[in-house]
């Protein structure tokens, strides 16, 4: 007899735009596994816990941008040197682990155009190279889903009052990505 598959360390997922303007992520996710999101009524502490993190983390992810930035420009202006070439890009959109915060780990990662994403985890042993990919999927997903010919103007990019990324296709995506049990352990990232 089998036992039930373990449940995905992925927590919750934030996609917060680079103005942050709109009183809100673009989209804010918890799993299977996971607390509930916070109700109308009433809200769910660890929930909230969790969301409250994600946005203490986005202060961190933008203290590491800028170090990176910082870096990138003494480098090019000479007064750094260059570093060796196994070492990860100087503008590497994967930032790693932002912070821990009580049972779980926050990672960040910045697209090009300044959308950040946070991946709440359990408090697992995980290999950053899944979590590389897992966010690399998440980008992705996200370009897609701002680049379709269908999206209302200013959809997922925070402009004109704050959009939020509605799309049914994106939400299953996401989620389906996400609740995949061993997804941050092996095997290929599912799309």
């Amino acid at each position: 007899m089998s036992s039930p598959p373990a449940p995905s360390p992925v927590v919750a997922v934030a996609f917060v735009s680079r103005e942050d303007e709109g009183g809100g992520p673009l989209y804010f996710k918890t799993f299977a596994g996971a607390p509930s999101a916070p109700s109308a009524l009433g809200a769910n502490d660890e929930a909230t816990r969790i969301m409250l993190a994600a946005y203490a983390s986005i202060d961190i992810l933008e203290e590491k941008v800028h170090a990176q930035n910082a870096a990138a420009a003494a480098v090019a202006a000479g007064q750094a040197p260059a570093p060796p070439p196994e070492a990860p890009p100087l503008r590497d959109p994967f930032l790693g682990l932002l912070m821990p915060a009580d049972d779980y780990k926050l990672f960040g990662y910045q697209t090009p155009t300044g959308v950040r994403i946070v991946v709440v985890v359990r408090d697992v042993l995980l290999r950053e190279d899944r979590v590389r990919e897992l966010f690399r999927a998440l980008h992705r997903l996200y370009a897609d889903a701002a680049c379709s010919p269908f999206a209302p103007a200013g959809y997922a990019h925070g402009a004109g009052g704050g959009a939020r990324i509605a799309s049914p296709t994106f939400e299953e995506a996401v989620t389906r990505l996400c609740e995949s049990a061993d997804i941050l352990y092996r095997g290929p990232i599912p799309l």
